[in-house]
Parts: structure tokens; sequence; C-alpha cells
């Protein structure tokens, strides 16, 4: 991917807009895969970088990184829930 942004910043002076990793993050999102749906997002992230066609784009998986970061932060802040029924006296 490196190489084709380098085509593209060459071509066009941007990056024009990739709908992949967005949709990728998305896709992980919907099944509850924040970890894998943060790496697509952070990777749209650095491919865009400061040369994005339309930097909306890039707002928007600004946005989805942090939340899923907060996620991710909430899994492993609460606490786990014990299967076990309660014992009666």
């Amino acid at each position: 991917m490196d190489n084709i942004r380098s085509a593209f910043l060459a071509y066009w002076g941007k990056v024009p807009v990739l709908d992949t990793y967005r949709q990728m993050a998305i896709r992980r999102q919907k099944r509850h895969m924040y970890r894998q749906a943060l790496w697509w997002a952070e990777r749209g992230i650095a491919l865009y970088g400061n040369d994005a066609a339309r930097l909306g784009s890039v707002d928007d998986l600004r946005k989805r990184a942090v939340s899923y970061r907060a996620k991710l932060e909430a899994e492993t802040r609460a606490p786990s829930k014990s299967k076990s029924s309660p014992t009666q006296i």
C-alpha cells in the first residue's frame, strides 16, 4: 500500500478516499472486534497522513479510533462476571 500511496501522491498530489479502511473498521465494530477495528482505523490514518484528498475521511477514522480505544479500555476495566449462581443457605 505504501507504493500505491507514493503513486497517488506523484500523480494527484493527494491520497484519494479509500473506503476500505472505514468499511473494515465498521465490519469489525459490528462484530465487537474492537482491537481489529482499531487496527484498520489506525492503518487508514497512517496511510492518509496529512495528504488525504478529503480530510473528513481521516477525521472519521480518528473518531472511530478514539471510540475503539475507549471500548477496549472499558473491557479491561470491567469486572468479570461470575457465571456461578449464588449459594443458598
